[in-house]
């Protein structure tokens, strides 16, 4: 049980987030205001995959919309992010670095887009870049999922359907790989995201092997995460994964319709959002953890409970796409699922 007796399970169901309906100064609502009568809906969000959060604002990746979408919580806004000039197709995963530059991993066009915050595309990384100068020998395919940080300030890029991790320069050359397609101790089968942890090591979502790949700044790997099995504690169809600044690993499960804790040593801790503590979670998929937009949530938190940060998790089947959870310290309700 985490954290450890006495203390209780600490995550609270906040609310669900779908489109511009659940922020109240939203942009159609405005101009309602402004024009008077009825005005067009702006269209919630389809089918969410990845999310980041930075600086108060949640961004979104619908992979149906083939966009990216913006929750401003400091603004109450809900809207697409420019991105002039630059047309996505199906972009599953998204980074915000901490200058506020975003990373967005695109597996339509088979490219990870780098923009600055303002949504200025300053660098495209496809096969062509991954063309090998000599040594490693190059991707022949290139679905990007994830991207980190990689040795030397350069990028570390998960390719699902090679089953590797790319490494770019900081020059843009390539590096060369880690991992391969397998089911043996540090390799991976099909993977879906990836995360990276305050210590520099990559964690990477193996639905096909059921468990969590980790890899040190060298690429080394290391104990896994997880054994397979159908029951809270196992890992049966793991999809999204972030980490926190504590070490503690959060896991979205698909077919256990729910979001799991692990400690960096692999030891099971709790589990969340399962039909038994009151949310519905039929198809996780990314998830993120943020401090940055707590403050706009004050009102939604039960009285007695400390927040101390919050957890987005993007949800692709029925009406909720968006549930937020907050963990924190207090009298929050000790559910099944949480054991």
């Amino acid at each position: 049980m985490y954290p450890a007796p006495p203390a209780a399970p600490r995550v609270q169901f906040l609310t669900a987030l779908s489109g511009d309906r659940d922020i109240e100064k939203s942009g159609s609502t405005l101009l309602r205001t402004l024009f008077g009568g009825p005005w067009p809906e702006f269209a919630p969000l389809r089918r969410p995959y990845g999310v980041a959060a930075h600086d108060g604002r949640l961004y979104v990746c619908d992979t149906q919309r083939r966009d990216i979408f913006v929750f401003d919580f400091r603004h109450d806004t809900f809207a697409h992010w420019p991105h002039p000039g630059v047309e996505l197709e199906k972009p599953v995963a998204i980074r915000v670095r901490d200058s506020g530059g975003i990373d967005i991993c695109d597996t339509g066009r088979r490219e990870v887009l780098c923009f600055t915050g303002d949504g200025e595309l300053t660098r495209t990384i496809g096969l062509q870049t991954l063309k090998s100068s000599g040594g490693s020998p190059s991707p022949t395919e290139f679905h990007p999922v994830g991207v980190a940080d990689g040795p030397n300030g350069g990028l570390a890029i998960l390719n699902a359907v090679e089953s590797r991790v790319e490494l770019v320069g900081s020059d843009g050359g390539y590096l060369g790989f880690w991992s391969s397609l397998g089911s043996q101790p540090g390799q991976l089968y099909r993977p879906r995201a990836m995360a990276q942890s305050g210590s520099g090591h990559l964690l990477i979502s193996d639905p096909m092997n059921r468990r969590v790949l980790v890899l040190d700044t060298a690429g080394r790997a290391v104990a896994p995460i997880g054994e397979p099995g159908d029951q809270p504690g196992y890992i049966a169809d793991p999809r999204g994964l972030t980490v926190d600044d504590q070490g503690v690993i959060y896991l979205t499960d698909v077919a256990l319709q729910r979001v799991q804790m692990f400690g960096m040593d692999g030891r099971y801790l709790m589990s969340f959002g399962h039909t038994d503590d009151g949310t519905h979670m039929p198809s996780p998929a990314g998830i993120c953890v943020d401090r940055s937009c707590l403050a706009y949530f004050d009102e939604l938190v039960s009285p007695g409970f400390e927040a101390e940060y919050l957890i987005f998790v993007s949800n692709q089947v029925g009406p909720d796409k968006i549930l937020v959870y907050a963990f924190g310290q207090g009298p929050a309700p000790i559910t099944a699922s949480s054991r």
